[in-house]
């Protein structure tokens, strides 16, 4: 696969899973007060939407390098 297009996928991903663990953080927050396993499994989501923005960020940096 093409690596530009694969950190396309990568990014959309991150995106996608940040937007996902910042939604059931507001949800469980309001509607349960402080659920652990509603922001646990919100802090696993936004974290994994981080690496992913980060493995787009040194990309970029090794590209430009080049």
């Amino acid at each position: 696969m093409n690596k530009d297009l694969e950190m396309i996928l990568v990014l959309s991903g991150a995106i996608i899973l940040f937007w996902f663990g910042m939604s059931i953080l507001t949800a469980g927050r309001i509607l349960y007060g402080s659920d652990a396993s509603l922001l646990w499994a919100s802090g696993m989501l936004t974290w994994l939407g981080i690496i992913g923005f980060s493995s787009f960020i040194f990309y970029l940096m090794g590209r430009n390098k080049e």
